[in-house]
């Protein structure tokens, strides 16, 4: 523990100097979910409720068999990763005032989307800050008052960054899904455009846990943001036959582009600009 936390350190030396950090408490996992939140879980389990508690209770040996040795190890993982999270949003001030107080109730929550959403925003603050060593401040105007999840400065410029973590679970019993949620990461994309200001860059990280993982079948995400192969033949309007082959062709329909009318002619570009070439850049973390 003490080499993470060392190398953690070191990240955020990067970024110390530009900007004030606060001292994080020894143990930030416990200082976030104390005992009587985990005590309120156990007395209320539900799955999601009960894998948080065996993250954060991953210790001991290895267990021999192959299964629950592999099942403890990804929890360790997975508690080492929380740790970092919250240990560079704790020094980067994230955990200060009311955006404290609204990190600390979704981490603390009973809800799934409300605790992903509030992870994925301090792993966001870790990536940023702690691994590039960009300085954050979670105090982001947006557009028309409203208020975006952080701020970097990257090459002397303020960015706006927004996280987005859809989620959509597996129906009940079921263990595997075949399907598409592309439109989940179309909503999210909708609601973060509707925050970004149209004057300064911003980024969008999407954190997605969809019923198929993206890493399994990616042209759910490509669908949602770019647009998606369509089958096309040309028909005669005169005669309604056919009036040409078969094609495949990319039809640009996906939500991270918008088409305008340009010069009689149409040009497509990333929203949240009225510039063609955009501002608005993409994170994806899977």
């Amino acid at each position: 523990m003490s080499t993470r936390r060392d190398c953690l350190r070191r990240d955020l030396v990067k970024c110390e100097e530009l900007q004030k950090l606060v001292h994080p408490p020894a143990d930030v996992l416990l200082n976030v979910i104390p005992p009587t939140v985990r005590d309120k879980w156990r007395s209320r389990p539900t799955p999601e409720l009960v894998w948080r508690l065996e993250v954060l209770c991953a210790c001991g040996p290895k267990p021999s068999g192959n299964r629950a040795a592999t099942r403890l190890m990804h929890h360790r993982a997975m508690r080492a990763a929380w740790e970092t999270y919250l240990y560079c949003a704790f020094a980067c001030g994230f955990f200060e005032g009311k955006r404290g107080n609204k990190l600390r109730g979704d981490l603390t929550g009973n809800k799934p989307d409300g605790f992903r959403s509030a992870m994925a925003e301090c792993m966001t603050c870790w990536f940023l800050a702690g691994r590039m060593g960009f300085p954050v401040t979670e105090h982001a105007p947006g557009r028309k008052a409203k208020m975006l999840d952080m701020r970097a400065v990257i090459a002397g410029q303020k960015v706006g960054v927004e996280v987005k973590a859809p989620l959509r679970d597996l129906p009940p019993g079921r263990e595997m899904w075949s399907g598409h949620d592309g439109d989940k990461v179309e909503k999210d994309l909708d609601d973060a455009n509707k925050k970004f200001a149209d004057d300064v860059a911003n980024i969008l990280v999407l954190v997605p846990q969809l019923r198929t993982s993206v890493s399994m079948f990616r042209p759910q995400l490509v669908s949602a943001l770019y647009g998606e192969e369509i089958i096309t033949r040309p028909i005669d309007t005169r005669t309604g036959e056919p009036a040409g082959p078969v094609t495949t062709e990319f039809f640009p329909s996906g939500k991270f582009l918008r088409r305008r009318q340009q010069n009689g002619g149409s040009s497509l570009f990333r929203v949240g600009n009225s510039q063609p070439d955009g501002d608005v850049g993409l994170a994806f973390i899977a």
